[in-house]
């Protein structure tokens, strides 16, 4: 990523990727301050602190430790476009495929957060082409995340086929793609080493473990993003229901999948399984 929009320590950065420009460009802040972890907002406690009185951060410790001697560098996100930004897939929305489509753009341009709440097999990934190719042909960067590891797998060819001239950073444990791009296909912690980078943060299984239950990748999300988050998921919280019942979550529903055919209702039927009958009990009790 030649280090734009990134949050690393000293040493996560490739200096000799680095032009000097974006070298002399980058803020450097301590790695906690004021009992404040900077890479992950968490907030300091007793268990924190070594033996030598330095505190460091135990919530983001699986992406190395960060201690108030640690020095981040910070740099400057990214303002032009990579790549022609043109969407290549051939395919068609459905009606209301279509309908959430726009609504996903309008967000964007409003800068609105919005719920994306879609049964499984609803075409979520399709509805978000047209919006993708709306924002980068914006100069938007983009980051498209999920706290699984297989989700990302899994999109990431799809991407690159709907995308084919633009090029596309794929990071998670184990993983960095370090090319220049406006399109980041990540996980949720990956979030951790960015900061105000993105124009629009998307986040996939927003209901998965462990985004559901680690406030930190929450904060990851926000701090990384310097515009609206679009959430997906097919299962909503009870938080993210009540802040769309108070107006403070936009939502678009679809309970349909793209073939239009509404969800099969679950029925109960008995079988017979030459299981014992109410009579054979009556049976063994006499003996």
């Amino acid at each position: 990523m030649r280090g734009a929009g990134q949050q690393l320590t000293r040493d996560e950065v490739d200096w000799r990727q680095l032009p000097a420009s974006s070298v002399t460009q980058a803020t450097r802040v301590p790695g906690i301050q004021n009992q404040r972890c900077n890479r992950c907002l968490a907030v300091m406690t007793r268990a924190n602190r070594l033996p030598s009185g330095a505190w460091y951060c135990q919530e983001c410790l699986t992406l190395g430790r960060v201690t108030d001697h640690t020095e981040l560098f910070r740099f400057p996100k990214r303002t032009e476009r990579i790549g022609d930004g043109q969407l290549t897939w051939q395919g068609d929305l459905t009606a209301d495929q279509a309908r959430v489509s726009q609504e996903l753009i309008a967000t964007f341009d409003e800068r609105r957060d919005r719920l994306l709440w879609a049964v499984t097999g609803a075409g979520k990934t399709e509805m978000l082409f047209p919006l993708l190719a709306h924002a980068l042909a914006k100069q938007a960067q983009i980051a498209i995340v999920s706290p699984r590891v297989d989700v990302i797998l899994e999109l990431a060819p799809r991407l690159q086929q709907a995308f084919v001239n633009t090029p596309i950073a794929i990071l998670y444990g184990g993983q960095h793609e370090v090319i220049e791009s406006s399109l980041v296909l990540a996980t949720t912690h990956q979030l951790l080493r960015f900061y105000h980078a993105f124009d629009l943060v998307i986040v996939d299984e927003v209901d998965a473990f462990p985004y559901a239950t680690v406030p930190m990748l929450d904060r990851a999300v926000h701090q990384a993003s310097v515009g609206p988050i679009i959430y997906l998921t097919a299962t909503p919280s009870n938080a993210m229901l009540r802040a769309v019942q108070h107006q403070k979550l936009a939502v678009s529903y679809l309970a349909r999948r793209f073939h239009q055919f509404p969800l099969p209702k679950p029925q109960v039927k008995l079988i017979s399984t030459g299981l014992p009958t109410r009579a054979h009990y009556k049976m063994i009790e006499k003996c």
